[in-house]
C-alpha cells in the first residue's frame, strides 16, 4: 500500500458520500503490506480477503480468483491486487458477483510502477482496461482515470475505476 492509493480510496469514499451511509465493504487483496484501507471504513462492516493468511485478512480465498463467499456487499474495493492476479478477468467477475445490485466498486491498480512480486507481478492497467474489467464484472463504469504517484521517490502512476453494479 502506498499514499497515492490511500488518497484515491479516500476520494472515492468522500466523492460518493459513503461516510454518511455505512454498510458492508469487501476488500479484495487486503493483506497489510505497508498499510490498509480498513481505517478509512470506520463505521462499516469491513471484511478483508486475500490469498494467504496474515494481517488484515479475515478470509483466505483461492489464488485463481474463483471463490464464493455466499453473500454480497454494498461496496467491493480492491487496491494493489489486480496486478498480482494471473487472470484479472476472472477475479473481476468474482468481485462483481459479491456486489449487491446498485452497489459500488472501486478498484485501484498500477498503470506504471516498479516490479513488486507478492508473490508475482503480472499486469499494469490503463483506464480503458479498467472499464473493460468493470464491464465484464457486470458493473457499469462511472469513472476511470490515472493519477501520478504523489510520492517523489517513485516513478509511478495508478489507474482507478469506479462503477455501480447493474440491477
Amino acid at each position: 500500500m502506498h499514499q497515492n492509493s490511500l488518497s484515491l480510496m479516500r476520494e472515492f469514499i468522500d466523492g460518493y458520500s459513503l461516510r454518511a451511509r455505512p454498510g458492508r465493504v469487501l476488500d479484495v487483496g487486503s493483506y497489510d503490506v505497508n498499510g490498509t484501507y480498513k481505517p478509512l471504513w470506520a463505521g462499516w462492516e469491513y471484511t478483508g480477503v486475500d490469498q494467504e493468511k496474515g494481517p488484515n485478512v479475515d478470509l483466505v480465498v483461492p489464488m485463481d480468483g474463483i471463490w464464493d463467499l455466499g453473500k454480497q456487499w454494498d461496496v467491493v474495493i480492491s487496491g494493489q491486487c489486480l496486478e498480482h492476479c494471473s487472470d484479472p478477468f476472472t477475479l473481476a467477475k468474482t468481485m462483481g458477483k459479491h456486489l449487491v445490485p446498485g452497489g459500488l466498486a472501486c478498484w485501484i491498480a498500477p498503470a506504471k510502477w516498479p516490479e513488486h512480486r507478492h508473490p508475482q507481478d503480472c499486469w499494469r492497467f490503463l483506464p480503458d482496461g479498467m472499464r473493460i474489467l468493470l464491464d465484464v464484472a457486470g458493473i457499469e463504469p462511472l469513472q476511470t482515470g490515472m493519477c501520478p504517484a504523489n510520492e517523489p521517490h517513485l516513478d509511478g502512476a495508478d489507474c482507478f475505476g469506479v462503477g455501480r453494479k447493474r440491477a
